[in-house]
């Protein structure tokens, strides 16, 4: 699993899949650092995914120039040391243990799962659980649909009312908290 911070701010864990897609789309320049499981430290998307210059917003310097104004050979150019973090996080991870953050067993989130199908499906279908399932919460989903078809869909209206609150707290958040929330923070309720 990757990890992406720019200007401080970090974010994941992401997929390889997940970053090449951010790459070719630009959410990851190659200024912004990530690491993954087994790196000793951050490095650039740059360096880790092995981007030219153009494939984000920033690439890097250009070789120096001698004062003649030609460009040094390229054997004479030496690359810049290794890049060194003051990184606060033990084990240079900067959310904890990977098993801390890994998704309980049988509730495995979907990497492409939008706000708005989810809070639709959480408005409209909430006491049958529908966005669960959407979302890769399978457990959650099932105890929403037993808990309704057990009860004669009796318990269906306060697992609609779980799903109408559930709806519009997705609606009203930011694309990027739903992310970090519920689609990598694996949270299952609320």
């Amino acid at each position: 699993m990757w990890y992406v911070s720019r200007d401080g701010k970090k974010s994941g864990p992401f997929s390889k899949t997940q970053m090449n897609e951010m790459i070719s789309s630009h959410l990851v320049e190659c200024a912004d650092h990530v690491w993954a499981n087994g790196m000793g430290d951050w490095v650039t998307a740059e360096v880790a995914f092995g981007l030219a210059p153009g494939n984000g917003s920033s690439g890097p310097p250009p070789p120096p120039k001698q004062s003649n104004g030609s460009q040094l050979p390229p054997q004479s150019y030496v690359s810049p040391p290794p890049y060194q973090s003051s990184n606060p996080y033990p084990n240079n991870n900067p959310y904890g243990s990977e098993q801390e953050h890994q998704a309980p067993m049988g509730s495995h989130v979907r990497s492409g799962v939008e706000k708005v199908p989810a809070a639709l499906l959480a408005i409209f279908l909430g006491g049958l659980g529908i966005h669960k399932f959407y979302m890769g919460y399978k457990n959650e989903g099932i105890i929403m649909l037993a808990v309704t078809v057990l009860t004669f869909f009796v318990g269906g209206f306060f697992m609609g009312i779980i799903g109408l609150i559930e709806g519009i707290i997705y609606i009203s958040m930011h694309d990027e908290q739903f992310r970090r929330e519920y689609v990598a923070g694996h949270k299952p309720w609320f």
